[in-house]
């Protein structure tokens, strides 16, 4: 079975147990979905995408983010978690045709606290179309949002899972993209060192759990170079 909304819930607040953890991660993965990491107002193909994301990972980005500590003291605000209905607002395009300068993208995709500087871009949809091979942006339908303003460290993230068309055999790809903004320019300037750091000590740890048995050698791909 799929995980239900309150293990989601969990999940993206970021204090859920083990099992919640690999079940969460795990309904991306087996169904062929892509992962997308990615600050406010950045290129997509600079952030973070992954094909999985391992309970090992998951912790590490609990400990070394902080968010786990702010849920934990009570000092994370949930904005949104909620299924999103056929009958509601599911595509990604609200308004005009993809390849229009008019085009508009469903509101679902921006931030209820900060709709102007938090949401998912055209360019992240199409970089998560280009790597999951979906021919149009029309075809990805949003089934889930989640929203947090981590206050501990100053963070607001959203956190949105798409579906695409099924692929053979009938699974229906499941996507999720998140996109964080840190408020506090200090903060912003440790967390993209820590960001740093993790990206570039990720693929030794990485192959020493796959060489070990105790994790999946593609569970984090750090940075990912441009698209040709």
């Amino acid at each position: 079975m799929p995980p239900t909304l309150a293990q989601y819930h969990a999940y993206h607040s970021m204090v859920c147990s083990p099992p919640t953890a690999k079940q969460c991660g795990e309904s991306f993965q087996r169904s062929g979905g892509i992962i997308l990491f990615m600050p406010a107002r950045s290129a997509p193909d600079l952030s973070d995408s992954t094909n999985t994301l391992s309970p090992l990972t998951y912790y590490l980005l609990v400990v070394v983010s902080f968010t786990g500590l702010s849920t934990l003291l009570g000092l994370t605000e949930s904005v949104d978690a909620r299924e999103i209905g056929e009958k509601d607002q599911a595509a990604v395009i609200a308004s005009g045709k993809e390849g229009d300068d008019a085009i508009n993208l469903s509101p679902l995709l921006r931030s209820i606290r900060d709709p102007a500087n938090i949401a998912v871009s055209i360019d992240a949809l199409k970089y998560v179309a280009k790597r999951s091979d979906v021919d149009k942006l029309s075809d990805f339908r949003i089934v889930r949002r989640f929203e947090y303003d981590f206050r501990l460290i100053g963070i607001n993230v959203i956190m949105i899972h798409m579906a695409s068309p099924a692929q053979e055999g009938g699974t229906r790809p499941l996507h999720l993209i998140e996109v964080y903004q840190v408020r506090n320019p200090v903060l912003r300037s440790i967390s993209r060192v820590i960001l740093t750091c993790f990206q570039s000590v990720w693929p030794s740890i990485e192959s020493f759990l796959s060489v070990a048995g105790l994790g999946n050698a593609a569970s984090c791909r750090g940075r990912q170079k441009k698209a040709e």
